[in-house]
């Protein structure tokens, strides 16, 4: 195929360990590359765009695109598959490619059933070591950011994994053949081992140069003898590459060579003796290529994401990561870590396709005995159709003796979350097994324990004032009455552990939300995975009297009591707080009004911490206002402001105003629980008349209805979720739409969420 800078190749799946390093292989040859992933992390947004790949967000296939490449997780079905057929473009499977582009190159191709990622990385950085000039393609992320999972070099020599799952094994032509192992796996792929066994055969045939095997695989032993033309060479103990490993009490792992390889003794990064046997095998292909071994070949490896990768290490508690996925793999990782730790084993494990599941379950469950302790999650199905019998349950029904070791979970993050933050307190490796999205529960993991050790050295250094809790429930502390919990909870007594506890909360990027009495705002069904403060000690309800007119008010005072204050000093302007069931601080980010007055009419100047703890003061000319909103403390947490009347008036003359709006409020508000308006009044409208038009007055989903005295509000009738309210706010937008041609904006905040992101199924 041409590899002429015209080609404008676009790929589908692209975030995929496979495609990402092909992405960046391509655009380093100078090509166009773009691509589309509906799992794309932040940290593979900004490794691609750094490298000149273009993410599309649109599924929008370039009018110039000659090329498209697509994974093995896609199906026919995915729209830009089909667009690519209609418009009679190449398209291959990412294998079938990598094949294509290796073709006219020596290419060293790793394969087996296990490790082949650990020994492809070694291998690039014991010749990259050895100043070795060669292309690559890693199926991985290097732990060092710094290096790349790919590079394009003019040299004839290229390394990259060959892996049999998709059958596109088929297609490679190597100079050299590394086999890591030979296990019977992918049985969807090959029905029997001996499908399996022709496949490696016919690879092996296919080999210019030569094959290296381990010299304790019966199997390839075996495989050797029929008809190959090139040369055969081993490493192990008696093969033609030879070194004995060792494992410590600590875990370390070193390598001695001998033989050929000459007598050195290396430390291998990654432990165990099965990384070892990794090591041995890279280093007989770099001493086939140069005939010798460079000082300290694995000098500075920091190993492979996702393979033995240490999340988090204290006196207690350690956290694995690996990619481990078939029995053989886990076993191996479970006797290096039982043979130098003396910690609990705890392993949550996430099957990776069914149809493995279903033919090594027994084997699963025998295996993952071994450890002290087994959370099981679902089957992550790789784009497979559901199977009855591959499905987790098969484990634990073959698990011997699985009550009080073994727990089927769903794969509902909090539930997983809620047992294992329960052995923070034990001695405990807790290892995060499987190749499926068991990663993104590994790494928010690793943030809740780093965020846990933060919140324990806080509350030792606070003062005895401040209150604080874990798992605080916030139902009760808002105007709607529903909703989770609050991972941390804060009820600061000084505003020195308010801007304490904020400067560390940046620090380590834990979320922070700042309560008032909880009005405008929905919390989730889940709660919210940070640190709410709630401005209720007595130190942050402060009212004090300024001379001409002006107040001095805490975040924390209600504005209710800021009429009252000011109806005692005869200062009216402040009538229509009455209307406004909140405190001040929350008003003030959300700029409430009521009764045709903005709270902002009355505020001369605010105080705000930022979000990284600094205190800022602000006049009302600084700030930057609009309706509903003050964008100054988009940012910034409102601690105080100065309040301004418009005039003296006579105590009687406020406090029947005051009256006035309240018998007003009551006669147009719903009394049951509510969250106060839900929507923003479009320009020349009322949201309520609106939604009122459309016949929606009266409509329930769950727990939640529309009140029929005022259509903005949402009420809960007693049991209704965060859901229940959301779905309603959905059905309502919709219909508005399309009967008024008008997008409703919610005026309500939902805690830890992005209304745009709730709200994006819905086009208008």
């Amino acid at each position: 195929m041409s590899q002429d800078n015209t080609q404008c190749y676009y790929m589908i799946g692209i975030a995929g360990m496979g495609m990402c390093p092909l992405a960046i292989y391509l655009a380093q040859l100078g090509h166009s590359v773009s691509g589309w992933d509906d799992n794309l992390r932040p940290e593979i947004i900004d490794l691609l765009n750094a490298n000149g790949v273009k993410i599309d967000f649109e599924k929008k296939l370039p009018e110039d695109c000659n090329i498209v490449i697509y994974s093995s997780a896609i199906g026919s079905e995915n729209s830009i598959f089909q667009e690519a057929q209609k418009r009679n473009l190449s398209l291959l499977r990412r294998g079938t490619y990598l094949a294509e582009i290796t073709r006219d190159k020596k290419l060293i191709a790793v394969v087996g059933s296990h490790g082949k990622t650990t020994t492809a990385a070694m291998l690039i950085h014991a010749l990259k070591r050895a100043e070795f000039d060669f292309s690559f393609l890693l199926g991985a992320l290097f732990v060092d950011a710094k290096l790349l999972p790919a590079f394009s070099s003019s040299s004839d020599w290229i390394i990259a994994e060959v892996d049999e799952s998709d059958g596109t094994i088929d297609n490679f032509d190597p100079e050299i053949t590394l086999v890591v192992n030979f296990d019977w796996d992918h049985p969807s792929q090959y029905p029997s081992i001996q499908d399996l066994e022709n496949t490696f055969l016919n690879l092996f045939r296919r080999t210019r140069q030569c094959i290296i095997i381990p010299d304790s695989c019966a199997y390839l032993n075996e495989l050797i003898k029929r008809n190959l033309h090139c040369e055969i060479l081993s490493y192990g103990q008696k093969g033609n590459f030879q070194a004995i490993a060792h494992v410590n009490s600590e875990g370390m792992t070193t390598l001695m060579t001998e033989g050929v390889l000459s007598q050195k003794q290396f430390s291998i990064p990654n432990g165990g003796l099965f990384n070892a046997h990794n090591a041995l095998a890279a280093l007989s292909v770099v001493h086939c290529l140069l005939k010798k071994l460079p000082d300290e070949p694995f000098q500075d490896f920091l190993g492979v994401r996702r393979r033995q990768e240490y999340l988090y290490k204290s006196e207690k508690l350690n956290v694995m990561m690996d990619y481990a996925h078939h029995p053989t793999e886990i076993e191996a990782l479970l006797n290096y870590i039982i043979s130098f730790s003396a910690y609990q084993n705890i392993v949550v494990f996430q099957p990776h396709r069914y149809t493995r599941t279903q033919a090594y379950f027994k084997e699963f469950a025998r295996v993952l005995s071994k450890a002290d302790e087994v959370i099981l999650l679902p089957v992550y199905a790789a784009s497979e159709p559901f199977l009855n019998e591959g499905v987790s349950q098969r484990i634990v029904e073959a698990f011997p003796d699985p009550q009080g070791k073994l727990t089927l979970i769903n794969e509902a993050s909090e539930e997983l979350f809620a047992k294992i933050l329960s052995k923070s307190d034990v001695a405990a490796n807790i290892l995060f097994i499987g190749a499926g999205d068991i990663e993104m529960h590994a790494l928010k993991y690793k943030v809740q324990l780093t965020r846990t050790e933060w919140w324990k050295s806080f509350c030792l250094s606070k003062s005895p004032g401040t209150k604080v809790a874990e798992f605080e429930p916030l139902a009760s502390k808002t105007t709607l009455r529903l909703g989770g919990y609050a991972r941390f909870y804060m009820e600061p007594a000084s505003l020195a552990d308010l801007i304490h506890v904020i400067k560390e909360a940046h620090s380590i990027k834990c979320p922070v939300f700042i309560l008032g009495r909880g009005s405008n705002l929905i919390v989730p069904d889940e709660g919210f995975d940070g640190l709410v403060i709630r401005l209720s000690h007595a130190h942050w309800k402060e009212i004090r009297d300024l001379g001409n007119g002006r107040i001095w008010a805490g975040a924390g005072v209600r504005l209710k009591e800021i009429c009252g204050y000011a109806c005692k000093f005869g200062l009216a302007g402040f009538e229509f707080f009455e209307g406004i069931p909140g405190s001040l601080g929350g008003s003030l980010r959300m700029n409430a009004g009521a009764m045709g007055a903005w709270l902002f009419d009355v505020i001369e100047s605010i105080k705000c911490i930022t979000q990284e703890g600094h205190i800022k003061e602000f006049s009302k000319k600084d700030l930057t206002l609009g309706y509903r909103f003050c964008k100054d403390l988009e940012n910034a947490f409102a601690i105080g402001a100065v309040l301004k009347g418009s005039q003296n008036e006579k105590q009687h003359v406020i406090r029947a105003k005051l009256d006035e709006f309240a018998c007003k409020r009551k006669m147009t508000q719903p009394r049951e629980p509510s969250a106060g308006c839900i929507f923003k009044n479009p320009q020349n409208h009322f949201a309520g008349a609106l939604i009122d038009s459309v016949g929606l007055k009266g409509l329930k989903v769950g727990g939640a209805q529309v009140s029929s005295l005022h259509c903005n509000f949402i009420i809960n009738n007693g049991d209704a979720t965060s859901k229940d309210i959301v779905q309603l706010i959905h059905i309502i937008r919709e219909k508005v739409y399309n009967n008024c041609g008008i997008s409703l904006e919610p005026e309500v905040l939902f805690l830890g969420k992005k209304w745009d992101e709730e709200l994006a199924v819905l086009k208008g």
